[in-house]
């Protein structure tokens, strides 16, 4: 009997003590990758100039006031494209930055679980200058998450939107190296992404386990280069 009472002392006023950093687990990779080697000094002096959280590349719907998120549907010969073209030209050097920043091996970004966390610059470019914003009680756990522990997913993604744009329009004007140069930029960004720290209870995004069998970087490929490479030719 004074064992189960001493048990019960034990569960009610015991701490738990981790002997397990796991964040820094997660975080050695990037942590041990040389700063030459990482991506994201690059992605985030371009974001913070290019300004990546205003989204302002929804002039690339084909209603600019659409809001969803990661995708674009203005294509040559579209009513809109010449803006959408008119647009990506001045994107040049957020996209010149995206094609050196793909290829480095490593992203190189730390995780963490506060914002407080990252330096000025870092969060500058993840959130921009707006405040945390709250996470209501309706967000579902999954984007709760996402949203703080995985704030560089929704820049990456937009990247990869532009990058995407940009390749069709390359194609367009029959320029085969700038294709394969942003062909390249999205396999890039596909595998720094898919190699950075991700919490072992969010549904595995990895290539193989897409409900579509798409690989990751094929995803925001023009519709006439997915799966090949054909057009870069």
């Amino acid at each position: 009997m004074a064992v189960y009472a001493l048990a019960i002392l034990l569960l009610i006023g015991g701490k738990a003590v981790p002997r397990v950093d796991y964040l820094a687990e997660l975080n050695r990779p990037a942590a041990a990758a040389a700063s030459a080697d990482s991506a994201w000094p690059i992605y985030r002096e371009a974001w913070i100039a290019a300004g990546v959280r205003n989204r302002d590349w929804r002039v690339l719907h084909r209603d600019p006031s659409d809001n969803r998120a990661f995708e674009y549907d203005v294509h040559p010969g579209d009513l809109r494209w010449p803006q959408a073209a008119a647009y990506l030209d001045t994107r040049r050097p957020l996209l010149d930055a995206i094609r050196g920043g793909s290829l480095k091996p490593s992203l190189g970004l730390l995780a963490h679980t506060r914002r407080s966390d990252w330096s000025e610059r870092d969060r500058l470019a993840l959130f921009g200058d707006d405040p945390a914003p709250p996470l209501d009680a309706e967000s579902d756990s999954e984007s709760r998450l996402v949203r703080v522990l995985l704030p560089h997913l929704a820049p990456m993604t937009s990247m990869a939107v532009l990058t995407a744009a940009d390749m069709e329009y390359a194609a367009a004007s029959k320029d085969s190296g700038r294709v394969l140069a942003d062909y390249r930029a999205l396999t890039g960004m596909a595998g720094q992404v898919a190699a950075h720290p991700v919490p072992a209870d969010l549904p595995d995004r990895s290539p193989a386990n897409r409900e579509d069998g798409q690989p990751v970087a094929d995803a925001h490929l023009p519709r006439a280069s997915r799966g090949n490479t054909s057009c870069a030719r």
